[in-house]
Formats: C-alpha cells, sequence, structure tokens
C-alpha cells in the first residue's frame, strides 16, 4: 500500500514545504501497518466516494519531527498527534504514546464536514479533528483500539486552535451531522 501513489503522498507530503533531503521512511514495523492501514482504510475509501485526498500533514519520520520542530514547529504537537506512527524519538521511546497513524488532508471543492460524515459513518477510525470546512481534517487510525474520537476545533480571534464539542462512537455520528 505504501508503493500506492497516496502512500507516497502519505510519506513524502513535506517534499513542497520543507527543504529536509533525509529520508522520511518509517522503520517501525508497526509504523508500516499503521499507514498501510491509512491508505487502504481511511484514504482509498475517501478517494473512491469523494475525491483524491490531498495530503497536507503525513507520516512524520523522528528526523523530519525534529527538523519541523526547530524550523516550523507552530502548530505540532508530536506527543499526541500520531504522524510519528510506532516510530521511536533518540532515547528509545515511543514518540507518540497513542500509537496509530495520522494525516492531515483536504480534498478539493468538497467541504471538510462531508468528509467527516463519511469517515465516522463508513470508515474504522481512531482520531479526528475538525477544523471547519475551509480547513484541512485530521484523522488517526489504530492497530488495535480505535477510540472513534470527534473532536471540533475552534479558532481564538488571535489564531490559536481550541477544543469545542467532541463525542465518541455512536455520539460522533450524532455530533458529525450539527457539522
Amino acid at each position: 500500500m505504501l508503493d500506492h501513489p497516496l502512500g507516497k503522498e502519505l510519506i513524502n507530503w513535506h517534499t513542497n514545504k520543507h527543504s529536509f533531503e533525509q529520508s522520511n521512511k518509517p522503520i517501525a514495523e508497526d509504523s508500516k501497518a499503521a499507514l498501510e492501514s491509512m491508505v487502504h482504510d481511511i484514504l482509498l475509501p475517501i478517494q473512491r466516494q469523494l475525491g483524491t485526498p490531498l495530503i497536507s500533514y503525513g507520516f512524520t519520520s523522528f528526523a523530519l519531527k525534529s527538523y519541523v520542530q526547530k524550523n516550523s514547529f507552530s502548530g505540532t504537537s508530536p506527543s499526541l498527534d500520531q504522524h510519528s506512527a510506532y516510530e521511536n524519538n533518540s532515547a528509545g521511546k515511543q514518540i507518540c504514546s497513542r500509537g496509530g497513524a495520522a494525516c492531515d488532508f483536504y480534498i478539493k471543492g468538497i467541504p471538510t464536514s462531508d468528509v467527516v460524515r463519511l469517515i465516522v459513518n463508513q470508515l474504522n477510525f481512531d482520531r479526528i479533528y475538525y477544523y471547519g470546512d475551509d480547513r484541512p481534517l485530521h484523522v488517526s487510525i489504530h492497530l488495535t483500539d480505535p477510540q472513534q474520537h470527534l473532536q471540533l476545533m475552534n479558532i481564538s480571534e488571535n489564531g490559536r486552535r481550541y477544543p469545542s464539542k467532541r463525542a465518541y462512537g455512536e455520539q460522533a455520528k450524532q455530533l458529525a451531522e450539527q457539522i
């Protein structure tokens, strides 16, 4: 699955944003499995039903995470966001204790709320962070214990993001209908 164009985009998303020259390939086998699941279980079904996801933030290896944190860290939270999947830091500890894998994306011409409703009603996801119809959507998967957590986010007057309503499981479906 990582050889599929969406898999390649999930790994190489950074090439148009950062002058990072090292490899961004996953090392941990669980990372590879989680990223393949992201492509197969989330991105491909979305592509078939709504159009091609344009990935704005994908897999982030330890080296790329370090680069991003040093050069443009605004809005990132590597210990929580699942973009590093099951990769370890230089101390040998998993970067994000949640595991799984995550990506942020949008589909040109499709409101993000439509994508949220598709995911919560039809796909096996871990977490979704919805920032508005005109912003990329953050979605993650988990290999063993998906939370099915939908978190709506608001943006303050000074541009900071903060949590608003949230729901899990069946309630996530109901919340998705409200956006």
